[in-house]
């Protein structure tokens, strides 16, 4: 765990949603047609996803698992 004092322990790294969307792990026509709320919000599907999406935990693609899977080892 993080300390919150200053000096008292490791920086924090970059935010998750940044290295989602560095790594393309986003799908924004996906993310927009699986929750109705991103439309009626008026946001486009990035913003609404950095802004409420990761903290309600929802996923940015529908097949983050396997896209996070370690492939086969070589020889």
């Amino acid at each position: 765990m993080l300390s919150s004092a200053k000096g008292a322990g490791p920086e924090p790294g970059p935010d998750l949603g940044a290295l989602i969307f560095r790594a393309g792990l986003f799908d924004a026509g996906w993310y927009g047609a699986t929750h109705a709320d991103v439309a009626l919000s008026g946001l486009d599907p990035a913003t609404h996803f950095r802004r409420f999406g990761l903290a309600l935990g929802r996923l940015p693609c529908p097949d983050l698992a396997a896209r996070l899977a370690p492939g086969p080892t070589p020889p």
